[in-house]
């Protein structure tokens, strides 16, 4: 009867771990779809924008903003890194209009900005300018996922050249 003891608690401690294992895995291969999905979708719409914004910090929450479309009227589109829940958030608005803003989206969840062993937040989106070398602004998005899997992601403007602004729809940063 002993033996049989033992052995069942080696045998339930053998599949606890197989579970947890199992578990993480789950957690990790969802959290990585989502964000795939999210990459793709952005990879349209950030790779024909007209202009990008220079991302910036506004409290814990960061911001960056382009400019969709072609003629009038232009979609201006913030993407936010919600810290407090953990989200890349997307929401629209038309350009030049009273800014009413769609609510936020989610685009992934479980996700968080990527801190360096040193322990500095890495920023979640960086723009890239335009140089003499490459002839569109370029707008780079690094974050983690909760597991601790980094992801990062360089999409060119390709109708974003030289010239384009830096600054554009910017007037929308911190409205809830």
């Amino acid at each position: 009867m002993a033996l049989m003891s033992v052995a069942g608690a080696i045998f339930t401690a053998g599949f606890v771990q197989i579970y947890s294992t199992f578990r993480a895995t789950q957690e990790q291969a969802a959290a990585q779809q989502q964000l795939t999905t999210a990459f793709l979708r952005l990879d349209r719409e950030v790779q024909y924008a007209a202009a990008l914004s220079l991302p910036a910090r506004v409290g814990n929450d960061w911001y960056a903003e382009y400019l969709t479309g072609v003629g009038d009227p232009r979609t201006c589109v913030e993407l936010r890194m919600n810290a407090a829940a953990g989200q890349l958030q997307r929401r629209s608005w038309t350009n030049g209009t009273t800014i009413s803003p769609s609510p936020w989206v989610p685009l992934a969840s479980d996700v968080t900005a990527v801190v360096t062993g040193a322990g500095a937040t890495v920023a979640p989106f960086t723009l890239l300018p335009a140089d003499a070398a490459v002839n569109f602004h370029r707008l780079q998005v690094t974050m983690a996922s909760t597991s601790g899997r980094q992801f990062e992601s360089i999409w060119p403007a390709l109708n974003a050249g030289i010239d384009a602004t830096d600054s554009i729809c910017t007037d929308a940063r911190g409205i809830p």
